[in-house]
């Protein structure tokens, strides 16, 4: 083996005891850093293997400031992991792996009727579903692995799945991400219509709604294309009027989802 390869070995099984030690003193959630943890997140659906310094399983988002703290002083990457099921390699790497999918995963708020859903990263997009199922509606995004992938992990990749020419991907369906920057600095991401040089359309009472027997009523010429009252512009014909299938505003966090009617 050359020295450089046995070198990186060594460094892919040798202990941060300092940034470990830090963690194990603040976080209320676990946090493992031995060696058949960081193995098992060594790796996701893809072929890519990276061995990471440690794994921690926040309980909640002091828990989550905490580790970004920590890991700025130390110097260590940040590796947000939700089920592990990319293909690409995205929640692997050699920082400090955090997974959302054992406590941060709840549904902290949900309008049936405004069809807009808030929730927690680690979700999985099977038990999401299972709830809006029973009030006849459903998030259209839908992956192979649907079961077991995250919505937060969703979001990140910009997930599609075999609905997405009728719905659209996750960018599509997703109004407004609250997040924590490397740094602490809490940032929240969503729509700024008047950005894309279109001049956003007063509110109708229908905006959001789709309704099929008055199309019109959701959507309204704009500078000659067709622009959604609620501000989705992708969710309207170019051509002709069409229902908007989003909702009219946004009030949400971190991530929150709109979700259409269950198809019949």
């Amino acid at each position: 083996m050359s020295p450089t390869l046995a070198r990186d070995a060594a460094a892919g099984f040798s202990r941060h005891l300092g940034l470990e030690r830090k963690l194990g003193r603040e976080l209320s959630g676990e946090v493992r850093f031995d060696a058949f943890t960081r193995g098992r997140y060594a790796a996701d659906a893809s072929i890519y293997q990276i061995m990471p310094a440690g794994v921690v399983f926040p309980n909640d988002l002091a828990d989550l400031e905490a580790v970004l703290r920590i890991a700025r002083e130390e110097g260590v990457s940040v590796i947000a992991r939700g089920a592990g099921t990319s293909q690409n390699g995205q929640p692997i790497g050699a920082g400090l792996v955090v997974d959302f999918s054992r406590s941060l995963n709840a549904i902290t708020s949900y309008d049936p009727e405004e069809r807009v859903v808030t929730v927690e990263p680690g979700i999985v997009l099977e038990r999401l579903n299972a709830r809006l199922k029973r009030d006849g509606l459903f998030f259209p995004v839908e992956p192979s692995t649907a079961t077991r992938c995250t919505i937060g992990g969703m979001t990140g990749n910009n997930s599609c799945g075999t609905r997405s020419i009728r719905y659209g991907i996750m960018r599509d369906n997703v109004l407004a991400i609250d997040a924590i920057l490397a740094d602490g600095t809490e940032a929240r991401f969503g729509e700024v219509g008047h950005n894309r040089g279109l001049p956003l359309p007063a509110l109708s009472p229908q905006a959001g709604r789709g309704d099929p027997a008055n199309p019109s009523a959701a959507c309204a010429p704009s500078t000659g294309r067709w622009a959604c009252s609620c501000g989705r512009w992708p969710t309207c014909s170019r051509t002709a009027p069409t229902a908007c299938a989003r909702p009219a505003r946004m009030r949400c966090s971190t991530p929150t989802t709109s979700a259409p009617r269950s198809p019949t």
